[in-house]
C-alpha cells in the first residue's frame, strides 16, 4: 500500500489531547534512544544581531526581539522565567572567529590552556580562533504555577560571566541547603559602554522549593550532574 492510498480522518483517528488509554508507566519504542540521541534545550539571551530576531533569517522566531530569552528546542520566547539551578561547571569553549570563516563551535575543555591546545590542533591561532570562559548552568525550568517543565542549559560567557559568577555567589550565601533547593527569576537588563549596548541577565532570588519540586530537582541532579561534569 502506498502513502497516497492512506486516508486519515483527524476527527476519528487523531486527537489533540492524549486519550487515557494511551497512558503507561513504561513507554515503549524509545529503548535505543540514549543521552547522545536527544538535544538538551538551551536558554539563549538574544542580542540585536541574533538570527532569531532577524525576519530574513531561517532561524527567525515570530515575536522574538533583542533582550528576550529563547528556548532553542521549543522555540518559545519569554521576557523572564523562573528556574531551579541544578548544577554548574566552568568550561572553556573554542570557536572560529566570524571574521575567519564564521563562528564555528569546536568543543569545550576544562582549562584555557587546553583550549588553546585545541586551537593549535585545528591549525588555528589567536587571529582565527577564540577561547571563551563559559559558565555552564544546568537548570530546571518552571511554569507560571511553579511546576517543573524541562531541563535546560544556560551557557554564560563574555559579559555574562559576571552574571554567572554573581549567581554562584548568591547561591553559596544561602547556607545549609542544596544548590537546587532555591528558585530564581531570570530576566534581562541593558548594559552599555563606549562601544555600544547589549543585553545581560538579571537573576534574582524568588524563594525555596517545596518538597515535591525538591524531589524533582534532586532527581534531575542525580541524572545529569555526572554527564554535565564530563561533557566536553
Amino acid at each position: 500500500m502506498s502513502g497516497k492510498d492512506v486516508t486519515v480522518k483527524k476527527s476519528t483517528a487523531i486527537s489533540d489531547a492524549r486519550p487515557d488509554f494511551l497512558k503507561t508507566d513504561k513507554p515503549a519504542g524509545n529503548e535505543n534512544v540514549g543521552a547522545g540521541d536527544v538535544q538538551i534545550p538551551r536558554l539563549k539571551l538574544t542580542q540585536k544581531l541574533s538570527p532569531e530576531c532577524d525576519q530574513h533569517s531561517p532561524a527567525y522566531i515570530e515575536g522574538c526581539a533583542p533582550g528576550m530569552i529563547v528556548n532553542t528546542v521549543t522555540q518559545e520566547v519569554v521576557d523572564s522565567l523562573n528556574v531551579v539551578n541544578i548544577f554548574y561547571k566552568r568550561e572553556f569553549a573554542v570557536y572560529t572567529k566570524r571574521e575567519a570563516g564564521g563562528g564555528g563551535f569546536h568543543g569545550s575543555v576544562d582549562t584555557e590552556a587546553a583550549g588553546w591546545e585545541m586551537v593549535r590542533e585545528l591549525g588555528g591561532s589567536p587571529d582565527s580562533h577564540t577561547v571563551r570562559e563559559t559558565g555552564k548552568h544546568m537548570v530546571l525550568t518552571l511554569d507560571d504555577e511553579g511546576n517543573p517543565t524541562m531541563e535546560a542549559l544556560m551557557l554564560m560567557d563574555g559579559s555574562k560571566i559576571a552574571a554567572s559568577n554573581g549567581w554562584n555567589t548568591n547561591i553559596a550565601r544561602i547556607k545549609d541547603v542544596d544548590r537546587f533547593a532555591t528558585v530564581w527569576n531570570i530576566s534581562t537588563v541593558t548594559q552599555s559602554n563606549a562601544k555600544g549596548s547589549w543585553f545581560n541577565y538579571s537573576i534574582n532570588f524568588v524563594g525555596y522549593v517545596d518538597e515535591s519540586l525538591y524531589k524533582s530537582a534532586k532527581a534531575l541532579y542525580e541524572k545529569v550532574a555526572p554527564k554535565v561534569a564530563k561533557a566536553a
